[in-house]
């Protein structure tokens, strides 16, 4: 993890690698693997749709969207000098 910032309580802001975040969800690796490890809460875990959560800065709510597109191209940026690739989201507009 990465210390990417502080909120308004001085806790810390930390940004996740790709690997810290299946781990999250359920993956375990091993020296050759990364495997989903099936039980009754991940089974379905693979077909659901991730949502990215962002607080609107105001408490009132959070901007839901969806990944809609994904580059496995990984860089370094320049700004935070961290390795990157990305994922591009878009807010649904209808709810069907």
């Amino acid at each position: 993890m990465k210390q990417i910032g502080i909120d308004f309580q001085g806790w810390s802001i930390n940004a996740l690698t790709l690997r810290e975040i299946l781990e999250r969800l359920g993956f375990k690796e091993d020296d050759k693997t990364i495997t989903l490890i099936k039980d009754e809460d991940t089974n379905k875990l693979l077909d659901a749709y991730p949502l990215l959560l962002e607080d609107d800065g105001m408490a009132y709510g959070i901007n839901p969207m969806y990944v809609i597109e994904c580059d496995n191209e990984v860089y370094t940026d320049e700004d935070s000098n961290l390795e990157v690739f990305n994922l591009f989201r878009e807010r649904a507009t209808n709810k069907t």
